[in-house]
């Protein structure tokens, strides 16, 4: 006797809310799982567009002019006033900044880091060059005659000399200035 008899297929059931595949499985899709709109993807393709552009030895080349002309300009206006305005020092981290932003073209952090770095680098330049326009006024020397001799000593211990509590409050606005306006966020 022969009959077509076919045993009923069993379907899985859908995996409970919570419930974890066995170890050795696979995850069974679902319906909910994560589909990248066009706009997902637009976004994805011009970041990369942004990121391939990103020149950071150049942003940073562009940085540390920023940092050399803040901090002389910061030199002549404290020795021309009389005063040490610590503004000076943001506008540092600012120049700093705006250089990298516009010559390295940065999106990524490590562009944001090195305008913190450079703009610190200014802020401690100014007030070395600040230092060294009194004393070469006072001494009756050249400023590049008393540049020109300096050495390592020498300049830490202008900054140890000039040094005041304040200056970190300044240096600090001039390092988060410098890393905010280094890179651009993508939209």
């Amino acid at each position: 006797m022969h009959t077509d008899f076919q045993a009923p297929v069993k379907t899985p059931a859908p995996p409970s809310p919570g419930a974890r595949p066995l170890p050795g499985s696979q995850p069974m899709p679902t319906s909910s799982a994560y589909q990248p709109t066009a706009e997902d993807m637009q976004k994805q393709m011009h970041l990369r567009r942004l990121q391939a552009d990103q020149n950071l030895p150049l942003g940073a080349i562009a940085g540390l002019a920023g940092a050399i002309a803040g901090s002389i300009v910061w030199a002549l206006i404290t020795h021309w006033t009389g005063y040490q305005i610590g503004w000076m020092a943001v506008g540092v981290g600012y120049l700093v900044g705006q250089a990298m932003r516009h010559v390295g073209k940065g999106v990524d952090k490590k562009f944001g880091l090195a305008g913190a770095g450079l703009a610190l680098f200014g802020c401690v330049l100014g007030n070395i060059l600040t230092a060294c326009i009194e004393i070469a006024a006072y001494e009756g020397m050249g400023f590049f005659e008393l540049v020109g001799s300096l050495d390592a000593l020498s300049i830490v211990g202008i900054l140890f000399l000039t040094f005041h509590p304040m200056d970190l409050l300044f240096y600090g606005l001039a390092v988060w200035t410098g890393y905010k306006y280094s890179f651009t966020e993508p939209s």
